[in-house]
């Protein structure tokens, strides 16, 4: 059946190679493509198959293990050949592939039909093919859509192969501008360089005639002047890790009329600057097709994006309004509630989303009786419909409760918290009965589990904010005193220092070291020492005036404030206060050689911030001060002005 060993094979074969597809991984875009035509011809297997010399080898296969079969007697080499869709409705029947051991075989194949995968110069690659083990008749459409969807395959494997091109030339591009411009030009995608601010640097003529500008209008604008929406951050870190990007983006053309592309995105190196280039390829009539294929996935498709809102947030509150609001949409229905349960029997109406006309159950509490038994927590995809309260089989308690509430009809299904039931998600009808569709029925289990997941994700999400809180708290306080630390006094000093520098306000600092703590720590012990350095940093916390008055643990023994908009007499009188809040501690301190009790040594800096000194200019004028306290005999303060020797200029 396969052609002989000849020229027109040798070209073939190299044709194939040429795509460098062979033995490759998976990818998403022909598993699309094989996921879908399963779904719309309405069989079980669908295969992506590129015919080797000896081999068969599948890029992509649904509802078949294996990976590749022998190339002799083989429907897909025989059928790539064809000069259209080829199409065998009852292989039992077919007098050419009656005999076939797939047809005779435990593998039963009763229905074959392929698309040949052909490139634009004739050559002839695989197919794509379908398969069942029941006879079918494709219809004219079916046929159609098989044959597009095989195109489709060509499609991919020709971008990807341009985009694989231009990789494995980036090196030879900078080496040759003239190089460059015949890849470029040559290519059947729109391609553009640009920078990560979006300048474009350059283009070639396909993408000039899509967007409807010249050469010279094109490289005057920016990307963000050409597409819809701006690209996230996040695709330009993955560049930057070396991941190759590929997504959809709209762009927008002179005349403001929009389309959409297939970008793939990768970096390149010119010189010692990174650079994006762009490969463009209008996928407007693809889009086509594959909106007509979505029409006939309704379900799934507003399941996924349900899904994906419920996802959007780690707010629970979010979460569960966004899908009361959603469901009552797709559903069309006239109330749709979640319910949950915080006792055994009794719970409390979180949120809904009602109609026009529809009375709230917000915020009211109810009490079951028996949903819990209805509906078995064994069985998270069980649900719950009553199409007609009055003539469904239902408990007259419950009949009571729903005819107060004006319910007529109802769905709903548990909502699990691992093994427990954390409430129901519930669709009411209340104008009339209601027969509910099974799919509405299975949107709504399915949204279900995943608010399970939402509220488990909800609450991992506040727990971290409490870590983050208290690592924050860490990061920020000291640990013993329970006052700022050293780090977060840089900070704020840094944050003072540049705002009253703009207004030209005062700012003063003290520091402030405690006489003879060293002597204290030998005589009463460190633990007496750490309750000593705990009372008087909240004694300094009490001499304060204002909220923007920052007391810090500056380091072992020695404390620091700052004191913004506070001028040198202020200071004083805070240096003072300080004094003899420690004092009213009476901490003995036998070592010490000033008094009975412990005291302090303080020095003063106060400045008024400009361009020509710096923050730590300030902390050197005060610990200026505190040398000189020391010095002087302890117990003492001592306001220390800035000297020539700390002057920038």
């Amino acid at each position: 059946m396969s052609p002989s060993p000849s020229l027109q094979e040798n070209q073939r074969l190299e044709a194939l190679y040429h795509y460098n597809i062979l033995d490759t991984a998976s990818e998403a875009a022909f598993d699309r493509i094989t996921l879908l035509a399963s779904r719309l011809l309405g069989v079980p297997i669908s295969l992506v198959s590129l015919v080797d010399q000896d081999r068969i080898w599948f890029k992509s296969r649904q509802g078949l293990d294996c990976p590749q079969v022998d190339r002799e007697g083989s429907f897909c080499g025989f059928a790539m050949y064809n000069q259209g869709v080829y199409c065998i409705n009852d292989t039992l029947i077919d007098p050419q592939w009656c005999d076939h051991p797939l047809v005779t075989g435990e593998f039963g194949l009763r229905f074959y039909a392929a698309a040949p995968l052909c490139t634009s110069d004739g050559q002839r690659l695989g197919t794509l093919c379908v398969m069942d083990h029941h006879p079918h008749e494709l219809s004219e459409l079916e046929v159609q859509t098989l044959q597009s969807l095989g195109e489709l395959v060509i499609e991919q494997l020709d971008l990807r192969l341009a985009s694989q091109r231009l990789q494995q030339t980036e090196i030879a591009l900078m080496q040759s501008e003239t190089r460059f411009r015949a890849l470029v030009e040559q290519a059947a995608d729109g391609f553009l360089l640009h920078d990560f601010n979006g300048r474009i640097l350059d283009v070639n003529e396909f993408a000039c005639q899509s967007l409807g500008y010249n050469r010279k209008e094109l490289l005057s604008l920016s990307l963000q002047q050409i597409e819809v929406d701006p690209l996230p951050l996040i695709f330009f870190q993955s560049l930057v890790q070396g991941q190759p990007i590929t997504l959809q983006r709209t762009y927008r053309r002179q005349d403001q009329t929009t389309f959409p592309v297939e970008v793939r995105l990768g970096l390149i190196q010119v010189g010692e600057q990174q650079l994006i280039h762009t490969l463009a390829r209008d996928i407007s009539d693809r889009l086509e097709i594959e909106q007509q294929l979505k029409q006939q996935a309704e379900r799934e498709r507003l399941n996924t994006r349900l899904t994906q809102r419920i996802h959007e947030s780690l707010e629970l509150s979010q979460i569960l309004n966004t899908t009361v609001t959603e469901v009552r949409q797709a559903l069309q229905n006239e109330r749709v509630i979640i319910f949950r349960f915080d006792s055994d029997k009794e719970g409390e109406v979180l949120t809904e989303s009602c109609a026009q006309g529809c009375f709230s159950l917000l915020g009211n509490r109810y009490k079951d009786c028996c949903i819990k038994e209805t509906l078995s927590l064994e069985k998270t995809d069980q649900v719950k419909s009553v199409a007609d309260i009055y003539t469904d089989n239902l408990s007259c308690c419950d009949q009571e409760l729903l005819i107060k509430l004006k319910i007529r009809a109802y769905l709903v299904t548990p909502i699990l918290h691992g093994q427990k039931m954390w409430g129901l998600l519930v669709a009411h009808q209340c104008s009339s009965p209601r027969k509910w569709q099974v799919w509405e029925q299975e949107l709504l289990v399915s949204l279900a589990a995943q608010l399970a997941i939402a509220i488990q994700q909800s609450e991992l999400y506040h727990q971290l904010k409490i870590v983050n809180h208290e690592l924050k708290y860490l990061a920020t306080f000291d640990s013993l005193t329970g006052i700022a630390n050293r780090r977060y006094f840089d900070e704020y000093l840094q944050i003072q220092w540049y705002q009253l520098s703009q207004e030209q306000a005062p700012l003063s600092v003290i520091l402030c070291d405690l006489d003879f703590f060293k002597p204290y720590n030998d005589t009463y012990g460190h633990l007496a020492g750490d309750q000593a350095l705990r009372e008087v940093a909240q004694a300094i916390c009490k001499a304060m005036r204002y909220p923007t008055d920052l007391v810090a643990r500056y380091g072992g023994e020695e404390f620091a404030v700052i004191l913004p908009k506070t001028g040198v007499a202020e200071a004083i009188l805070i240096a003072q206060n300080i004094q003899k809040q420690i004092e009213k501690l009476q901490i003995i301190h036998s070592g010490s050689s000033v008094g009975y009790y412990m005291t302090c040594s303080l020095g003063i800096g106060m400045v008024i911030p400009s361009q020509n000194m710096n923050s730590k200019q300030l902390i050197e004028i005060a610990d200026q001060g505190l040398y000189q306290a020391k010095a002087q005999g302890r117990n003492q303060y001592v306001v220390s002005s800035l000297s020539p020797s700390m002057s920038l200029n």
